[in-house]
């Protein structure tokens, strides 16, 4: 578009100018054409350097350099003139790097001072440790320090020998025969209790969705007629609740409860409310047997407990105890807070 350099189009055309241009490139893989606005034949103004010859020296357009530093002599030659290998030759007068280095022996060894072995004087450089290890045919015998086993062990930190760790780890596995066998007959535990998992969920496959429906229904009577039994012994020590058997879509069970009239001063009376709820939720997708249980005593709900065991795995004991304990604790708050 011009022989400079252009920041915005708008400076050199306009919108709706009639331009001569000439094609550059023609790319038909990208269907692109390259386009110039410059005559292929004009010669190409040459741009002059100022004597600065640094980048920051002067201006390019014939300018004054520097004025602090007035004309410096002319840097870089034209760029016609360049030779191609100006910086091959530059780098090869470069001081090369060695390829080999050479190592400068270190100075002489510290001896331990009597200071150092009293503990008096910290050991402040490994190479203060160094007549420690320092092995007999590695040093002269003459020239090196005494060292006594107690400072030797306290400068290392009482790092032992590898000789004597493995050996003293070999007298360790002689000396301990007993918790290899635990830990034997541990493993063979775990083996006979994964077995059992095995068989109890191979129980499980086998038995189909009847006989799991089935065997819920005669848990859930006879666990139901247990809870009526339990709940129908409050109303006998603590006259005023009254009972009710609980059957469908809640589950089966039992309950039993109780409306309290507390007079206030200034004629105003107040209402407490108690009530024990227990039932055996229905079948459900989860094939378990769940025990549910809610005690409220002076309009306050004390305990809300729930159960559950797998059909297959369900223990009835277990359910009849904690019938038992759970309305033993709702007669005790009851009793408590009356």
């Amino acid at each position: 578009m011009a022989d400079r350099y252009v920041k915005d189009p708008h400076e050199v055309v306009s919108v709706g100018d009639v331009m001569k241009v000439w094609v550059v490139e023609i790319d038909k893989k990208r269907r692109r054409v390259s386009l110039t606005a410059i005559d292929p034949a004009a010669e190409k103004p040459k741009r002059e350097r100022s004597s600065g010859g640094g980048r920051h020296g002067g201006q390019r357009h014939g300018g004054q350099g520097n004025k602090a530093h007035g004309n410096k002599p002319a840097g870089r030659p034209p760029s016609g003139q360049r030779s191609r290998g100006g910086r091959k030759d530059q780098r090869s007068q470069r001081k090369q790097r060695p390829t080999s280095y050479e190592t400068k022996p270190k100075g002489p060894v510290k001896p331990i001072t009597k200071e150092m072995k009293d503990g008096s004087q910290p050991m402040l450089e490994f190479a203060d440790r160094a007549p420690c290890y320092t092995e007999p045919n590695q040093a002269d015998e003459g020239q090196r320090p005494a060292c006594d086993s107690a400072t030797c062990g306290a400068a290392a930190g009482q790092v032992r020998p590898v000789a004597e760790r493995s050996s003293q780890r070999k007298h360790a596995s002689r000396d301990a025969p007993m918790d290899f066998e635990q830990r034997l007959r541990k493993a063979i535990e775990r083996g006979h209790r994964r077995s059992d998992e095995q068989q109890q969920a191979e129980r499980e496959r086998q038995l189909t969705e009847e006989e799991l429906k089935r065997h819920h229904s005669q848990l859930r009577l006879r666990l139901s007629e247990h809870i009526e039994d339990c709940v129908k012994r409050l109303p006998q020590h603590f006259p005023g609740f009254q009972f009710e058997t609980i059957f469908g879509e809640r589950g089966w069970g039992a309950a039993c409860s109780r409306d309290d009239i507390v007079l206030l001063g200034g004629g105003k009376r107040e209402n407490h409310y108690s009530r024990l709820e227990m039932t055996i939720r229905p079948y459900s997708e989860y094939h378990v047997v769940d025990l549910a249980a809610k005690g409220t005593v002076r309009n306050k709900e004390l305990f809300n407990r729930n159960h559950f065991e797998k059909i297959s795995e369900a223990d009835e004991d277990t359910f009849v105890e904690l019938i038992d304990q759970w309305v033993l604790q709702y007669a005790e708050m009851f009793a408590a807070a009356s």
